[in-house]
């Protein structure tokens, strides 16, 4: 198991039992965030009308991913284990699995499909365990690549760009259980306006370095509210970044056709954020760091498999100044969390857990056992 953990530091209640200033900081960025989602939901008028609005894309979606599948089925060679590709429409390309769509193409009620997730209430359940423990919990739910460019993969993309509202209903209950969500997607759907770097690597499921510093940034937004945070930021800057590009075609280039493949090649570079100490050696986490980062492989992967020092843990330490930590897994749901059973330790050494899991995840039926949390201490 990969060990990638960050964990904040919850504000006490003081003896006369009023909240805290980062419990009360806390709430207000809960109260924002169901603001936000609120506001969305209004200009729809409810979740059915929302839900069904996008009827469409559903259907374009389904459509194009049985097609993909079917062709890739009828290739020669094809075998367990292959899967289908869904490139977009537009370039430059990006490319999706055809296996990580089924929460976009979820039938309905919105209701039905959204309370049958038993993702719900782990989530509730870990924050609240912790919160007995005095630790924070700050859960970040990442989108995956169709959601942040889905007029690239669709022709009917609505005007808001947003195609999957059964997942804003599924934060909204989150953030109403008292669940603190950084909702990463509305930053994401801003960003693609721009200029720049894309949000995702072509043939690959994960994230890009610029969809990393604008996690980390939110992220560490966040973390700001902790005095153990800014009494670091006042202190001298303990990393440096730098910005190269290096050849990465992507965990699924192979996948590609000879045509896709060919234009892969030819944007294979891609830019990197390498974080290094005072002694100019790349970033690595450190155990006993206030700030633990739990998830999947978007916690980690970059430092993994593209170069050390480099990813979302590297880049919130450098927001904070200071180290995390890490226990993650790839394609993990409730795997990060039995650690905290196992290891009753680190309820006395981290002060704030950060959880990133991808959307897809997240709604998974399976591997979300209801976990035997141990008493609070």
């Amino acid at each position: 198991m990969n060990r990638i953990l960050i964990v904040l530091a919850l504000g006490s209640v003081s003896a006369w039992g009023q909240a805290s200033p980062t419990d009360t900081q806390r709430a207000q960025s809960i109260a924002k965030t169901s603001r936000v989602i609120s506001d969305e939901l209004k200009a729809h008028g409810d979740w059915d009308k929302w839900f069904d609005s996008v009827a469409p894309c559903r259907k374009e979606l389904a459509e194009a991913a049985a097609a993909a599948e079917a062709t890739a089925k009828a290739k020669p060679g094809f075998v367990t284990g292959d899967f289908a590709i869904l490139p977009t429409k537009t370039s430059p390309p990006l490319y999706v699995p055809t296996f990580t769509l089924h929460y976009l193409t979820a039938p309905g009620p919105i209701d039905q499909w959204v309370n049958s997730r038993p993702s719900l209430p782990v989530v509730v359940e870990f924050s609240r365990w912790l919160k007995a423990q005095g630790i924070d919990l700050i859960f970040v739910p990442a989108p995956k690549v169709l959601e942040v460019y889905p007029e690239r993969f669709l022709g009917s993309a609505p005007p808001d760009r947003i195609v999957v509202p059964q997942m804003r209903r599924l934060l909204l209950d989150l953030l109403n259980a008292g669940v603190e969500v950084v909702d990463l997607l509305p930053d994401f759907l801003a960003e693609p306006q721009k200029n720049g770097e894309l949000l995702y690597i072509p043939a690959d499921t994960h994230w890009s370095n610029r969809a990393q510093q604008i996690s980390a940034r939110l992220i560490a937004e966040r973390l700001m509210r902790y005095p153990f945070v800014r009494k670091a930021l006042s202190e001298p800057a303990v990393y440096t970044a730098t910005d190269v590009a290096l050849p990465f075609p992507g965990s699924f280039a192979d996948h590609l056709n000879e045509q896709q493949r060919a234009l892969n090649t030819q944007l294979s570079k891609i830019p990197v954020t390498i974080v290094k100490g005072r002694d100019g050696k790349p970033y690595t986490d450190t155990e006993n760091a206030p700030v633990v980062v739990i998830g999947d492989s978007y916690t980690h992967y970059f430092n993994v498999s593209v170069k050390p020092g480099s990813g979302l843990d590297a880049l919130i330490a450098k927001s904070i100044n200071q180290p995390v930590w890490n226990i993650s897994v790839g394609a993990a749901r409730t795997e990060p969390l039995k650690e905290f059973i196992r290891s009753p330790e680190l309820v006395k050494t981290h002060k704030v857990v950060v959880w990133v899991i991808t959307y897809d995840l997240l709604v998974l039926s399976d591997r979300w056992d209801k976990l035997p949390f141990p008493a609070a201490r």
